[in-house]
């Protein structure tokens, strides 16, 4: 099945062209300056690469957060809109999901992902060792629980403040893996800590988007383009400000 794979929700966005959840091309770009001038017109691009049109394509899938609140949302809505005009499948995977899928099941490490909640601050999450992501979920309730056993503790935290409790005592003794795009502040924060910083996961890998898309495609796992919302887990500055809530 091809699909077309969407990630927005940092500094730097990736659309990608994948087949059995394996990537055929990908694209990445300055996803705060690039987004809405640029962003059809590489999927576009991507198609035409190997000849195809968009009614070639079988699945859109989407990193449906968290992350920041406009990039994040234009990914969601070019997904569910190409999806509702193609009359194709969607399926929707939760962002944090990515970087423990690629981390896979390492036995001697802690992943700690310091992903973007907004400009501001860090939704960290940390994976155990031999865990995996689980079936997807459809809000911040079901997120968590479904990854309860992988996940220890998670929340947006102040980039420069992590939680002491996030971190205790089920990690004691354990090497710490920081990742994401926050995680250079994160680790320079950690006291007391064995830990480094792995380069290679400092954004979301669209790759590992791909693969897990796959998998529920195949499980029969997809969302309904009408009713999908992104994940933003933290209000915007303008909610904050004027006491709304955009959905």
């Amino acid at each position: 099945m091809l699909a077309l794979c969407l990630e927005t929700s940092t500094y730097e966005a990736s659309v990608a062209l994948a087949e059995g959840g394996e990537v055929l091309a990908e694209e990445r770009f300055p996803g705060y300056t690039d987004l809405n001038r640029g962003f059809a017109l590489r999927i576009r691009g991507l198609l035409e690469k190997f000849s195809l049109s968009p009614g070639d394509l079988g699945l859109v899938a989407v990193s449906q957060g968290p992350g920041f609140f406009t990039s994040l949302r234009v990914g969601v809505a070019v997904a569910k809109a190409l999806a509702h005009a193609l009359k194709t499948r969607l399926v929707a995977v939760p962002t944090l999901w990515l970087y423990a899928a690629s981390w896979g099941k390492r036995k001697e490490e802690v992943l700690l992902t310091a992903h973007p909640a907004n400009a501001r601050e860090a939704f960290l999450a940390v994976f155990v060792p031999g865990e995996s992501p689980k079936p997807k979920a459809s809000d911040k309730e079901a997120l968590l629980s479904g990854l309860s056993g992988a996940i220890l503790a998670s929340g947006p935290v102040q980039a420069k403040e992590p939680s002491k409790d996030l971190l205790s005592p089920e990690v004691e003794g354990k090497r710490v893996v920081v990742c994401g795009p926050f995680a250079e502040r994160i680790f320079k924060a950690l006291r007391g800590v064995e830990a480094r910083v792995e380069g290679s996961l400092s954004c979301p890998p669209i790759s590992a988007l791909a693969a897990l898309a796959a998998g529920l495609a195949e499980a029969g796992r997809f969302d309904d383009p009408k009713g999908l919302k992104p994940l933003y887990f933290s209000p915007s500055q303008a909610e904050r400000t004027y006491g709304v809530r955009v959905t």
